[in-house]
């Protein structure tokens, strides 16, 4: 854990864990936000030696049977059959992909960096690589209408997806979003 800027560990029960770990390197952000019960979340896993280390951390819980899994979540240009590899691996078993909408013109207004064709490639690399995919959706993109909601919503579904979450647009004052 010498590369962590922050790290606890808190456990409140027999089964029940709190982990918190914050690495802040290479302009990125890596964090185990915490187990409860059974699974693990991971979040904002964009470098590939941060996200390692967490999961190392994570996988300790594993082997020791207090955790059953790791989830984590990623973007579709973040996503090659050599990082899903490493998570399986270290026991990922659930990946929530950022499938934000399947329009390019949104995607491309927005910035989000990939396009649709990314996020099939993604979804169809985690589900051919036998994860559980979730689709993160955001409603309220600027430039998008109900009918690419509705179409992003249909992808989700036909993509093999099991699980969907469904995030609102929040705007705030003085970024470029706020300026669109």
């Amino acid at each position: 854990m010498s590369e962590m800027n922050q790290a606890s560990r808190t456990l409140i029960g027999p089964k029940c864990l709190i982990l918190s770990a914050v690495i802040i390197a290479d302009n990125c952000i890596g964090s185990i936000q915490y187990i409860l019960g059974r699974t693990v979340i991971l979040l904002k896993l964009n470098n590939l030696r941060i996200m390692i280390s967490l999961l190392k951390i994570a996988k300790e819980y594993i082997d020791r049977g207090l955790v059953s899994s790791v989830r984590c979540s990623t973007r579709p240009d973040y996503t090659s059959p050599e990082k899903l590899d490493i998570l399986k691996g270290y026991g990922v078993k659930t990946i929530e992909l950022g499938l934000q909408s399947v329009s390019d013109g949104v995607l491309c207004l927005t910035k989000r960096g990939h396009t649709f064709d990314d996020e099939a490639r993604a979804a169809r690399l985690i589900t051919d690589s036998g994860f559980t995919l979730g689709g993160q959706m955001m409603i309220g993109l600027p430039g998008s209408t109900p009918e690419d909601e509705l179409r992003t919503a249909e992808f989700i579904a036909k993509s093999g997806a099991t699980e969907a979450r469904i995030y609102p647009t929040l705007v705030f004052r003085d970024t470029e979003l706020c300026e669109m």
